[in-house]
């Protein structure tokens, strides 16, 4: 008999998932209708370290000596 994908029991991340994003998405919501302002901060923040992250890892690999590439080698 073949085994089915998936059907082995779930992953921890797998169980949390869904309370996790409704617990954010909540969160979410009640800052956006209660504190707009530090909504408005938050979404700032988010959006300036979603950008700084991949700069800063850069900065690094080069002040380590390597070199990281932003297209996959060519064969």
């Amino acid at each position: 008999m073949c085994a089915i994908e998936g059907a082995a029991n779930p992953s921890p991340w797998d169980e949390v998932r869904t309370p996790f994003f409704v617990v954010l998405g909540s969160a979410a919501l009640f800052l956006m209708f209660t504190q707009r302002e530090l909504f408005d901060a938050t979404i700032a923040a988010l959006t300036t370290l979603t950008i700084a992250v991949p700069i800063v890892v850069r900065a690094v690999g080069l002040m380590a000596g390597k070199r990281i590439e932003a297209d996959p080698p060519k064969v």
